[in-house]
């Protein structure tokens, strides 16, 4: 359940439209649905590279969401 466009665009593994949502000036570590970012949809949802897009992009490999 992801709740921003960045968001919904990690986890489908949209590199399009992620890389659209940052040139809007989106902040790549928004926290959206129980504080997860486009790094933690990315992560979940297995869209590797995605992942490797966000983590390219300075995304935050230490945060965790308050799911835990």
């Amino acid at each position: 359940m992801s709740s921003q466009p960045i968001h919904k665009a990690a986890e489908r593994g949209d590199l399009g439209a992620l890389q659209a949502e940052l040139d809007k000036g989106v902040n790549i570590d928004l926290g959206g649905v129980f504080d997860r970012t486009a790094l933690i949809e990315a992560a979940k949802a297995g869209k590797l590279e995605a992942v490797k897009f966000l983590v390219a992009h300075k995304a935050s490999v230490d945060r965790a969401d308050k799911y835990l």
